[in-house]
């Protein structure tokens, strides 16, 4: 045995040529050492036979002994990304026994680490060696995890030309009125309730390029976020229409939804087909849901996202709007002569001929665009002239009360001036516009028409 207690007394038996013999006991032995486990102890027989004859024999008894404990090794094993827990094999070794492997399917237990980012495994292992000795041993590994948290809803806001869906509707974001074909960026704004970007956070931006043959409608996601929906709506008017025959700005509800899996940064929806010849400004409204990147094992956020990511979704149709009146390809709320297709420009100013003031040299006098035509409840009045004046804009209902005035005193000659003008608080009716600069003054008629939710 291993450990055993030393015998008190050994017997043996004796023997003789004249004697009978018989048995005889050992009084207890004497220690003789070890060697490594094993320790040796010396027990003595003496005997006289019936002649007087003595005779004496030593016996060696060897026991295991071993009182220390086997150690366990913990292999060394690098944190888990986002994978399970790995099955572990532990070794273990002893003073006095072979030793060998442990191996466990599953943690014993796991418990969220304290960075909320991360698990931590804990796998228990025992031994028992060959004497009885016992070791515990608790072996760790670490999963960390790509964490997406915090996701909110997010809004596309033009620096110009966007409304706040309130008070039209309860829920909160824009919708932005693009003019004229080019290339638009608009921020996305996340969390930004009653349209307060001081209560959001910027998340990213929304290119849309209006050409004639397509809009299309680009979300770029900042660092640190991703985007797990994306809803758009572009037309004519500035709020999409429900089954129910009235306007609705639920996300569900828009025509032209990204179609992707998981999460993406990057994603673009095109609208192609327009009808080049009679459309005009556009209305864009640009819904994504944005989640912050709470914790990251990947070696890059790209790795985060699905295979959709940089994809697009394409829509065929044609697109009608504004009409072009002239005819030059031009859309009215940017057509600097909205009344003439031809564009020859003698003197070189801007403004063709047929609209000119003074069609052989400098530029015209007096001349503004008021879009969108008819507006709810903000309108843009855009001018352009190449002399130094005042710009005075007056509004003014049917029966000549003065409802709005804005003077601009620090206009640059030869650069685009624009005036977006709240008119929230009035009537659906007619009113008229009177922009005056030191050169003159020129009157145009503009029509409020507000939807209801």
């Amino acid at each position: 045995g291993c450990n055993t207690a030393w015998p008190d007394d050994l017997t043996t038996s004796w023997s003789d040529n004249c004697s009978d013999g018989g048995s005889i006991d050992s009084d207890g032995g004497v220690a003789d050492g070890s060697d490594g486990c094993i320790q040796y102890r010396l027990y003595t027989f003496s005997v006289t036979d019936d002649c007087g004859n003595s005779a004496t024999e030593t016996v060696r008894v060897s026991r295991m002994y071993d009182e220390t404990d086997p150690v366990i090794t913990c292999p060394e094993v690098p944190n888990v990304c986002n994978g399970e827990f790995p099955s572990l094999t532990a070794t273990w070794s002893d003073n006095c026994s072979a030793g060998g492997t442990l191996t466990l399917d599953a943690p014993s237990r796991i418990e969220m680490g304290e960075d909320g980012c991360s698990e931590i495994g804990y796998y228990d292992f025992e031994v028992t060696d060959d004497c009885g000795n016992t070791a515990t041993e608790t072996c760790i590994v670490v999963r960390e995890i790509d964490t997406i948290d915090n996701c909110e809803t997010a809004f596309a806001r033009a620096d110009e030309g966007a409304q706040c869906f309130i008070p039209d509707f309860s829920r909160w974001g824009w919708t932005n009125y693009l003019p004229c074909k080019g290339k638009y960026t608009m921020d996305l704004w996340a969390g930004a309730a009653h349209c307060n970007v001081d209560n959001g956070a910027l998340v990213g931006t929304v290119t849309v390029n209006y050409s004639n043959e397509s809009v299309v409608v680009t979300y770029n996601i900042n660092q640190g976020y991703v985007m797990s929906e994306a809803h758009v709506y572009v037309g004519c008017d500035p709020y999409p229409i429900h089954r129910n025959g009235k306007p609705t700005v639920a996300p569900g509800q828009f025509p032209f939804n990204a179609s992707y899996s998981g999460n993406v940064q990057s994603y673009t929806v095109e609208i192609d087909n327009l009808d080049a010849d009679n459309h005009g400004g556009i209305y864009v409204i640009a819904h994504a849901v944005a989640c912050e990147i709470a914790c990251m094992c990947s070696p890059s956020e790209d790795d985060m996202c699905s295979d959709d990511n940089g994809y697009s979704t394409t829509y065929s149709g044609e697109f009608y709007c504004e009409p072009d009146l002239d005819g030059d390809l031009v859309e009215t709320a940017c057509d600097v002569c909205p009344e003439g297709n031809n564009n020859d420009d003698a003197d070189g100013d801007g403004t063709p001929d047929v609209c000119d003031d003074t069609p052989d040299g400098g530029a015209g006098l007096v001349g503004f665009t008021a879009y969108p035509v008819p507006f709810e409840y903000e309108v843009n009045i855009a001018y352009y002239f190449d002399y130094s004046t005042d710009v005075t804009i007056e509004i003014f209902d049917t029966k000549g009360a003065l409802i709005r005035k804005i003077v601009n005193r620090s206009y640059m000659p030869g650069t685009k001036g624009l005036e977006t003008i709240d008119m929230s608080r009035t009537d659906n009716q007619l009113f008229f516009v009177r922009l005056s600069t030191n050169k003159g003054s020129l009157v145009k008629k503009i029509i409020s028409s507000k939807t209801q939710p």
